[in-house]
C-alpha cells in the first residue's frame, strides 16, 4: 500500500510541475526539444556535429553517419580523430563523396550521456549511428568519476516517464534532480543552471576536480580540460605515470564487472538498451562495437579471465541485437603495439586498423538504403 501511495505522490508531483510550466510557457515549445543552448562548452563539439548532420540532410544525398564516443574517439591530434580518419578513408576509395561522418563525441561520455542526447541525435536525421562501447563504463568507479548527470536536462519532457524508471541513481541522479534539470533547461534559466552545476561540483567527491573545471568558462576548451583531468585522476590514483603499463589496481577498478562476467542488471547496460530503443523507434540503423582494449597487456598482467570476458561480450551482443542494432566485436582486434598509453588510446596504426574494420558495414548499409547502388 505504501508503495502505491509513493507512486501516486510522485506522479502528482510530476503532473503539477509540468502543468505549471505549461501554463507559463507555450506548450509546443516546452514539450519539444530545447530551443536554447546550454552554455557548457563540453557540448560544443556535440552540437557542431549535429549541426553538420542537419545541414547535410537538407542538401545533397549523402549517407550521414553520427559517430558517438569518448576520448578513445576524439582525443587525438587535429585531423586524426577516429571520425576524421574514417571520413578520410571513405573519401579515398570508390565511395568518395557518398558519406558524411559527423563526430558527436566528447571525452568521458558513456551510456548515460548517450541516452541524454539520443533524441537530439535522432532529430538531426542521421542514416546511421556508430556507437562504440568502452568496457570501462560498466564499472562503478567510471560512473562516479566521469558521469555528467546535468546532461539529463537535455531530455525531452516526453522522455521523463521512461527516464524515471531507469537506474539513473547509478550516477546519483534522483527523480527530483532529474525534474529540476529538465525544467531548468526548458525555462531558459541558464545562470541558475550553471550555479546548479557548480553546486553539484562542490558536492562531488572523486570527480570534484573534474567537474569544477568543466563548469569553468575560461582557459582551455572543456573537453580538453576534462581529458587532462581524467588522466591526472587515474595517474594519481593508480600511479600510472607516463608509462604504458596499467597498474593491477586500475585493472580491477576499470574492468571489474566486465572481467567477472557482466550482469544484465548493470545500470550502464540498462541505459544502453534504452538508448538503442530510441534510435530503433526513429528508424536509424545503429552499429555498436566494443572499443578495443589492450587484451595482450591484460593477459600479461594475469587479469584476463577468458570465461568472464566472453560472458560479458555475449551479454552485450544479445542486448544490442534484441534492440534492433548490429554488433561488431573488435575487442581483440589490436595488440599492445597499437596502443599509445595505458588509458587505451590508439596510435596511428591502431586507429587505421579500427577504421578499416568499420568501412565494410557502413558501405553495406549505404548500399542497402540506396537500392544496391
Amino acid at each position: 500500500m505504501r508503495g502505491w501511495l509513493a507512486a501516486l505522490c510522485a506522479t502528482a508531483f510530476l503532473v503539477s510541475a509540468v502543468g505549471v510550466a505549461a501554463t507559463a510557457f507555450q506548450v509546443g515549445g516546452i514539450f519539444g526539444y530545447p530551443k536554447i543552448e546550454i552554455r557548457t562548452d563540453v557540448l560544443e563539439p556535440i552540437d557542431a556535429g549535429l549541426a553538420s548532420l542537419g545541414t547535410a540532410a537538407a542538401g545533397k544525398a549523402l549517407h550521414r553517419v553520427a559517430y558517438l564516443g569518448d576520448s578513445m574517439i576524439v582525443s587525438y591530434k587535429p585531423g586524426s580523430t577516429v571520425p576524421q580518419r574514417l571520413q578520410q578513408t571513405l573519401d579515398r576509395g570508390p565511395n568518395e563523396g557518398r558519406f558524411l561522418v559527423a563526430s558527436v563525441a566528447a571525452p568521458g561520455m558513456g551510456p548515460f550521456d548517450f541516452y541524454f542526447i539520443a533524441d537530439r541525435v535522432a532529430a538531426a536525421q542521421p542514416n546511421q549511428v556508430i556507437l562504440p562501447i568502452n568496457l570501462s563504463v560498466f564499472s562503478r568507479g567510471w560512473r562516479e568519476t566521469f558521469s555528467r548527470p546535468q546532461l539529463a536536462g537535455l531530455l525531452p519532457l516526453k522522455r521523463l516517464p521512461q527516464a524515471l524508471l531507469l537506474p539513473l541513481d547509478g550516477i546519483g541522479l534522483t527523480a527530483d534532480r532529474l525534474l529540476a534539470y529538465t525544467i531548468t533547461v526548458r525555462l531558459g534559466a541558464l545562470d541558475a543552471w550553471e550555479q546548479l552545476a557548480r553546486e553539484q561540483a562542490r558536492l562531488g567527491t572523486a570527480r570534484r576536480g573534474v567537474a569544477q573545471r568543466i563548469g569553468t568558462r575560461f582557459g582551455e576548451a572543456a573537453e580538453e580540460r576534462f581529458a587532462k583531468e581524467a588522466m591526472r585522476h587515474f595517474a594519481d590514483r593508480f600511479d600510472m605515470g607516463n608509462n604504458r603499463q596499467i597498474a593491477p589496481l586500475a585493472i580491477a577498478d576499470r574492468f571489474g564487472p566486465v572481467l567477472s562476467g557482466l550482469r544484465q542488471d548493470n545500470p550502464s547496460l540498462e541505459v544502453l538498451a534504452a538508448t538503442l530503443a530510441i534510435f530503433e523507434s526513429a528508424g536509424i540503423d545503429v552499429l555498436v562495437y566494443i572499443n578495443p582494449i589492450n587484451v595482450e597487456q591484460l593477459g600479461q598482467a594475469g587479469a584476463l579471465p577468458a570465461e568472464g570476458l566472453n560472458q560479458t561480450l555475449a551479454t552485450i551482443e544479445e542486448l544490442v541485437v534484441h534492440e534492433g542494432a548490429r554488433f561488431l566485436d573488435l575487442h581483440d582486434l589490436l595488440g599492445d603495439a597499437n596502443f599509445r598509453d595505458a588509458a587505451g588510446h590508439l596510435n596511428d596504426q591502431g586507429t587505421l586498423l579500427l577504421v578499416r574494420s568499420l568501412v565494410p558495414p557502413l558501405v553495406a548499409e549505404s548500399r542497402k538504403r540506396s537500392g544496391g547502388r
